[in-house]
C-alpha cells in the first residue's frame, strides 16, 4: 500500500513518525500503541510476533510531522 500526500496535506513538513496501534485481539474494544507513539518510527515494515492463530486483530495507524499527529486511519483487519 502506497499513500500519496500533497504538500498542502502535510503543511509542507516531512513525516517524522508512523504509529501503529493494535487491539491485541480484543475485537476493537481497546487499542494499545505498538510502535511509533513513544519513540519516532520511520520503518514501513513492521513484524508482529505476538499473534495467535485463529484470533482476529485490528490495527490502525497515523503519522506525525512537526505540526503533530494526523487522525487515525480506519481500522485494518
Amino acid at each position: 500500500m502506497t499513500a500519496m500526500t500533497t504538500e498542502l496535506e502535510t503543511g509542507g513538513s516531512p513525516i517524522i513518525s508512523y504509529a501503529i496501534d493494535w487491539d491485541e485481539g480484543s475485537s476493537g474494544n481497546k487499542y494499545s500503541p505498538f510502535v511509533g507513539f513513544y519513540d519516532n518510527n520511520l520503518n514501513l515494515l513492521i513484524e508482529f510476533t505476538q499473534l495467535t492463530r485463529g484470533n482476529y486483530y485490528r490495527f490502525k495507524y497515523r503519522v506525525k510531522n512537526i505540526y503533530g499527529w494526523s487522525d487515525y486511519s480506519d481500522f485494518i483487519m
